[in-house]
């Protein structure tokens, strides 16, 4: 019983000071942190008890709700295609890379 006495102590005199420096703000959102919490922790009682798995409890906000792709009956073979050569014409290619280049203004100059 001493250690409830104490938590709720440490509550008031924390509140008094929150409310003494003008945190009233403060004040809400710990008694809302700490409401959340209890709800969230008598869920999880209460759902343990009925021995139901956590992945199906309805508020789990870390359960992954897509549906899962079974694994292919067949394995997957990965097969490598034949390289085709690169059909480039190489001096319209590096005309375009310099014009390219030349419209880029670079602080301090090009050196060619």
């Amino acid at each position: 019983m001493n250690k409830k006495i104490a938590y709720v102590r440490d509550r008031f005199v924390n509140a008094y000071w929150m409310l003494r420096e003008g945190n009233f703000k403060l004040i809400v959102k710990s008694i809302w942190i700490e409401l959340r919490d209890r709800i969230e922790a008598f869920h999880i009682w209460r759902h343990t008890r009925r021995e139901v798995p956590e992945s199906v409890m309805p508020w789990s906000r870390f359960v992954n709700r897509r549906k899962v792709v079974p694994p292919s009956y067949r394995p997957t073979v990965s097969r490598r295609m034949p390289e085709e050569p690169l059909k480039v014409d190489r001096d319209a290619l590096v005309a375009q890379l310099r014009r390219s280049l030349a419209t880029i203004e670079l602080p301090g100059g090009v050196d060619k």
